[in-house]
């Protein structure tokens, strides 16, 4: 299991593992020590009336000795804290570095997006007869030369040589590069000129960027009834006595997570004796499901910043279980469940203190500064890298990413996107709880600290679990998708 966590955000451009923050804080550590002992070492013999402060036969008394001593010491405790100092400039240099270059990247893979948009309308001209009769000929061929159905072994290969391709770092990032010159592609082909494309970037007036590429390509796939999404309604599965969680990886392991059926939020309350509340909203991820909201549909609409229906069914679950709009509620989302979370977050309805997300596409959503924040990533799920182009460390939120060994990986080599899957994330939240890390400590108490002490003395409250369906016939056009 790889347990190398990388920490970055918390609004820093530091990116750093657990091993180069715990060197920087055992430099800082073993510097100040020694210079505790110096300093004590320095009292000693400046009130010892026994050792001589003097040659005495031509040699150091003692106690010139050990002021000696001490003064090697504290050069060596000055030397230790002045190498952690530097430690820490070199990784916060080396992150800077790190950014430009991925920075730069974008920006070339943004101007070939523009260009090849640009040129869209005479490839489609110049290319689609060809493309037509090679349709012909493979469905021709496809009809007269029906193959073998592929066996048991051959199923499996592919799944696991899919599942390889998509929990690969490498695939990852062409995705984020993908994502973020979508938007540019896209005003290529409605033949801006580039000092009007530039001006309508997402950077400068977020017009025409990202979010509204999501929002186009949910209209084609969905049709015109996609945005609104259709009417969805909620309803109270099940009730349950529950005590609050002490850690991040207990609310990971609260998130609802299963099949198509299924209930897709979990709302924890906790009310004290004096009836102040408190309370903890799971959100799930994605299922194969249109009769339902958390489908791809509602996925493109909440990317887009459309009226999606996962999150309108979160808002209407959380009114209907007792939240009042001053009490404060942590929000922990899988996946879209993620997604749902942060764009809940942004709407300023909920007294939201704080939030956890795992794999989600979201990271482009700007929170409220003063929201906790803590954010699980794995460095080979490409599910992340759906918000687009990567931001500054300094303006994410505290994220922890971590690469999953080959052993992790093929035990989940029977899903799709193994380095997607919750159960690794279980793994990961666990490893977050345990680091040491200034900003992810800050911030992981800081999130658990909105709950801390919630309900009786022993913490006990009740939990819900809530369905989410589309009204019959108001379902979006469209196929769902198998993203979880």
């Amino acid at each position: 299991m790889s347990s190398d966590l990388i920490i970055s955000g918390g609004g820093v451009v530091t990116v750093a593992t657990e091993e180069m923050m715990a060197a920087v804080a055992g430099c800082r550590s073993a510097g100040l020590r020694l210079q505790q002992l110096a300093s004590s070492t320095r009292r000693v013999v400046g009130e010892s009336t026994y050792l001589p402060r003097q040659p005495v036969n031509g040699e150091l008394g003692a106690g010139m000795e050990a002021q000696a001593a001490a003064a090697a010491v504290s050069r060596a405790a000055d030397e230790l804290v002045w190498l952690g100092h530097a430690l820490m400039a070199a990784i916060d240099a080396y992150a800077r570095v790190e950014w430009e270059i991925a920075k730069w990247v974008e920006r070339q893979v943004e101007a070939a997006g523009y260009l090849v948009g640009r040129a869209l309308p005479v490839i489609i001209v110049e290319t689609a007869p060809l493309l037509l009769a090679v349709g012909v000929a493979a469905a021709l061929l496809a009809r007269h030369s029906p193959g073998a159905a592929p066996t048991a072994e051959q199923t499996a290969a592919q799944t696991a040589l899919r599942g390889a391709i998509l929990s690969s770092p490498l695939t990852a990032q062409l995705v984020r590069l993908l994502v973020a010159g979508l938007d540019d592609g896209m005003r290529g082909a409605l033949q801006l000129p580039p000092e009007l494309s530039a001006a309508l970037d997402e950077d400068a007036t977020d017009l025409l960027g990202t979010a509204a590429a999501a929002a186009l390509i949910a209209t084609v796939a969905g049709g015109p009834r996609l945005l609104p999404d259709g009417a969805v309604t909620v309803r109270r599965m099940r009730s349950e006595p529950v005590v609050a969680p002490s850690s991040l990886a207990e609310m990971v392991n609260r998130v609802p997570h299963g099949q198509t059926g299924r209930d897709q939020i979990r709302i924890e309350r906790y009310v004290d004796g004096s009836g102040e509340a408190r309370s903890i909203v799971y959100l799930g991820g994605t299922l194969e499901d249109p009769d339902q909201p958390w489908d791809m549909a509602s996925n493109l609409s909440a990317m887009g910043g459309g009226d999606a229906g996962s999150v309108r069914a979160a808002g209407d679950a959380m009114r209907q279980a007792g939240i009042q709009p001053d009490e404060s509620v942590v929000l922990v989302g899988y996946s879209q469940g993620g997604l749902v979370a942060s764009r809940l977050t942004e709407s300023g309805d909920w007294n939201v203190g704080g939030v956890l997300t795992v794999g989600s596409p979201g990271a482009g959503i700007e929170l409220p500064a003063d929201v906790p924040v803590v954010s699980l990533e794995h460095t080979g799920d490409f599910i992340p890298s759906l918000s687009g182009g990567s931001r500054s460390p300094a303006l994410e939120p505290v994220t922890v990413r971590r690469e999953l060994s080959p052993a992790e990986l093929e035990a989940s080599s029977g899903s799709a996107m193994p380095a997607h899957q919750l159960p690794l994330y279980l793994e990961t939240a666990r490893l977050a709880d345990s680091d040491t890390e200034p900003r992810l400590v800050a911030e992981r108490e800081a999130v658990l600290a909105a709950v801390a002490g919630a309900g009786s003395a022993a913490g006990a409250g009740a939990a819900t679990a809530w369905r989410a369906d589309r009204v019959s016939g108001d379902a979006p056009r469209g196929g769902a998708a198998a993203v979880r």
